[in-house]
């Protein structure tokens, strides 16, 4: 069974609950409220996570060259003006 990740807001409790995906939590496990809350998680496959660390490296590179891009160009606009 999957876990999903619940808070309560009554007693600050925080934490994952394993259930099926059509059952309902209805009370807090801490305080038994019925305040608490599915909490929407983060889910990033590892296929999903490897394009993200690509595209990070990718946009990284793109900078640095542009910033060398930049620097050369201001160094042989410099040259000219003297």
């Amino acid at each position: 069974m999957p876990f999903y990740k619940y808070m309560c807001p009554d007693c600050d409790y925080e934490g994952k609950i394993s259930h099926k995906m059509r059952e309902k939590i209805k009370y807090c496990p801490n305080c038994n409220s019925e305040d608490i809350k599915k909490v929407i998680g983060n889910f990033v496959s590892k296929m999903a996570d490897s394009k993200i660390v690509k595209s990070k490296l990718n946009v990284e590179t793109f900078i640095k060259n542009s910033k060398k891009d930049l620097d050369s160009s201001k160094q042989d606009f410099e040259k000219r003006e003297l």
